[in-house]
């Protein structure tokens, strides 16, 4: 049985599980108001925010590997926006692509950089994955995008040619060799600027094994939209 068979309710909360009364959202007002998201100014490298007068790339770019050019993240990965991160990811709750790909298209918007000239490539699920879930998350995300923008979606340009250990259960180190030519580009993006849609980015081990394959097919360059970015205070803090 497909995982989509299993959704939640309709009309319930996908973070807090509370009623929603007709909303046209998949969260509930108050879980709506306590999204934290990056604010202005924000670093032009991995999107977090950065104070007034502050240089424009912030001292803390880990999450930006060489293959990748920048980031747009919406907010951190903590509290109500990770919880609908994941229940978009692994309870099935397909509507909340709808809500997450409305703030990632007004990042896109609001940084101005990928608005013309760049394609929207989801990251791609292995074929296991795939049928076991019966959806890609990463490619609902990238069509909402691409409803709210204007910007061209090249859905099967990029492929996962091998099974991969969770990379939420991998150091940094083990994360890098886990996804390491684990992705197969297709020639459609040769000479186009692809900006990457994923959920979440965390130690940027799958954007930059992703990256290496889109310019391996000749892409031009390669930057990365998601939901959410794991900061380092709170990746140490799960991990205690």
């Amino acid at each position: 049985m497909s995982s989509i068979s299993g959704l939640i309710a309709p009309g319930l909360c996908a973070a807090c599980g509370r009623g929603l009364f007709l909303s046209g959202s998949a969260l509930c007002p108050d879980c709506s108001a306590a999204l934290e998201l990056f604010g202005d100014p924000r670093c032009r490298k991995c999107g977090r925010s950065v104070p007034k007068g502050a240089a424009p790339v912030c001292g803390n770019c880990a999450s930006v590997r060489k293959g990748v050019s920048f980031l747009l993240p919406c907010g951190p990965y903590r509290g109500v926006l990770r919880e609908a991160v994941l229940a978009l990811k692994l309870r099935g709750f397909t509507a909340l692509s709808e809500d997450l790909s409305s703030l990632m298209a007004a990042v896109v918007e609001r940084d101005g950089r990928c608005l013309s000239g760049w394609v929207l490539v989801p990251v791609p699920l292995s074929p296991l994955s795939w049928r076991n879930r019966g959806y890609n998350h990463a490619a609902l995300l990238a069509r909402g995008t691409a409803r709210k923008t204007g910007l061209p979606v090249l859905s099967g340009a990029l492929r996962k040619t091998r099974e991969t250990a969770r990379q939420s259960e991998l150091s940094r180190l083990y994360r890098l060799r886990n996804v390491r030519r684990a992705f197969e580009a297709d020639e459609a993006v040769r000479g186009e600027n692809v900006l990457l849609v994923d959920d979440v980015v965390t130690t940027g081990a799958t954007a930059e094994a992703c990256a290496a394959a889109l310019k391996e097919k000749g892409a031009r360059r390669v930057a990365v939209l998601c939901a959410a970015l794991t900061l380092p205070e709170d990746s140490l803090r799960r991990n205690r």
